[in-house]
């Protein structure tokens, strides 16, 4: 979820609110009096029984004479004040389960998320003017209600309840922008995404979710893609030309092959694909001007880490638990760069230079073959952690940076073969004194990591 620099979350707090995405107008401004049909005054009426409505925050107006309904508070109606079009009740301190709501024929928002709310999200078949539903973070569960005949529909958020079954079909759904369950129990395949050119936002992470992920090819509008943690399988499809993609996130899965090229992704921030079964090499990753993000550790990727040359806005690179080899890539440059974990792979050659990385907070090359000096840490002020153990270094431990933000007890370097001199920073830094005491123990080389 972006939550170390991923956007922060898999909510809507990450993205424009739904409001500004769909330049949907939800001031309810109340209607000319009129009598709204009988029909309809009974469902707002069931609605308020049914959910503890005297309890509520906001009621104002509720239960009121016939005529009054379009100045409740909540509620929004058509110019003509005949039908009830809006219904906006979310963080409102609704307990309880909500009623049917076929008596709404004409409803086109309904926001009733961040409440008490439990039972089954009632059908939405009777709703062919739906436009845009907020049922997330209640207790509702059992299925999804099926979309299929609110085909104008362009907002789906049902994210953190305790919903099962599996997704229904999204097709036809032409209009369809932000499309959001994640953190429930859904099972069963991921739904096709063909046909909806619309897309911007799909999100189904944190479920139980099974099978391939569907093609992605011709969503030009695609900005946000997570499925992580679920139980999918099979590989990555191709993202080269998504030229919208921000957000690419399938970490903790099943998948299996390559990751795929990138080229094309002019506006990928994050791509996360960490603790799969990925194999092969790690492809170019040049072109990725936006880049800040890129993980893919704990898989079975092969072969040598690319440039990272022309990144300029990458903050975060892990790739720990592998099987990458060759010397690592240059650093210098990457000023953005806060986080770089290259952990338990085969990696070999020297430590490049680490000038100009001021806002490194974290180095992690530990079990690996590198070999040669430790290069200056001189400038790194913000670095907090530095794991070097198991490799073979040799030479002088540089001084450590000054300022000096090393976390007590937060760096690793031996063994190596480094110098014995003793250094009260770094025997604060690794919680040992001195801190060179186990570095000509017998050197332990783990190669790699299957993932498994």
């Amino acid at each position: 979820m972006f939550t170390d620099s991923r956007y922060a979350g898999s909510g809507p707090a990450r993205f424009p609110s739904m409001l500004v995405l769909l330049g949907l107008a939800i001031a309810l401004v109340p209607a000319p009096a009129a009598a709204i049909n009988a029909g309809e005054r009974q469902a707002l009426l069931d609605i308020y029984a049914a959910t503890a409505g005297p309890g509520w925050t906001r009621n104002g107006g509720w239960t009121g004479a016939a005529g009054s309904e379009c100045s409740w508070q909540g509620v929004g109606c058509d110019a003509a004040g005949e039908h009830v079009t809006q219904l906006d009740l979310g963080t409102n301190n609704l307990v309880g389960s909500l009623p049917a709501l076929d008596g709404l024929p004409w409803l086109q928002v309904l926001y009733v998320d961040h409440n008490a709310l439990s039972g089954h999200i009632p059908s939405f078949d009777n709703l062919t003017n739906l436009v845009s539903v907020s049922v997330d973070s209640c207790s509702f569960d059992g299925p999804l209600p099926g979309l299929a005949q609110a085909t104008g529909i362009e907002a789906f958020y049902a994210g953190d309840n305790q919903l099962s079954g599996t997704i229904p079909s999204l097709q036809g759904l032409r209009l369809l922008r932000d499309f959001r369950v994640d953190d429930n129990a859904l099972t069963g395949p991921l739904p096709s995404l063909s046909g909806l050119d619309s897309l911007e936002v799909f999100i189904a992470g944190g479920n139980a979710l099974e099978g391939a992920i569907p093609p992605l090819a011709g969503l030009d509008a695609l900005a946000v893609f997570e499925v992580e943690h679920n139980q999918l399988s099979g590989p990555i499809p191709p993202l080269a030309g998504l030229a919208s993609l921000q957000l690419f996130s399938a970490d903790v899965n099943q998948l299996s092959g390559p990751i795929p090229p990138l080229a094309g992704a002019l506006a990928l921030r994050g791509f996360y694909a960490g603790s799969n079964q990925l194999s092969g090499p790690i492809p170019p990753l040049h072109d990725l001007p936006q880049l800040r993000s890129f993980y893919a550790y704990a898989n079975r990727l092969d072969g040598p880490i690319p440039s990272l040359a022309d990144l300029p806005a990458l903050q975060e690179f892990y790739v720990a638990h592998n099987q990458l080899e060759g010397p690592l890539p240059g650093l210098q440059g990457l000023e953005a760069l806060s986080a770089f974990d290259a952990r338990y792979n085969r990696i070999d050659g020297p430590i490049p230079s680490l000038q100009g990385l001021g806002r490194l907070t974290l180095l992690r090359l530990a079990f690996n073959h590198l070999g040669g000096p430790v290069p200056s840490l001189d400038g790194l002020t913000a670095l907090q952690h530095i794991e070097l153990a198991h490799n073979e270094l040799s030479g002088a431990m540089p001084p450590a940076p000054s300022p000096n933000s090393l976390v007590p007890g937060g760096s690793t370097l031996c063994p190596n073969r480094l110098e014995r001199a003793p250094d009260p920073d770094w025997a604060l830094a690794t919680g040992i004194t001195p801190w060179y005491s186990s570095c000509f123990e017998d050197l332990i080389f783990i190669d790699g990591f299957d993932g498994d």
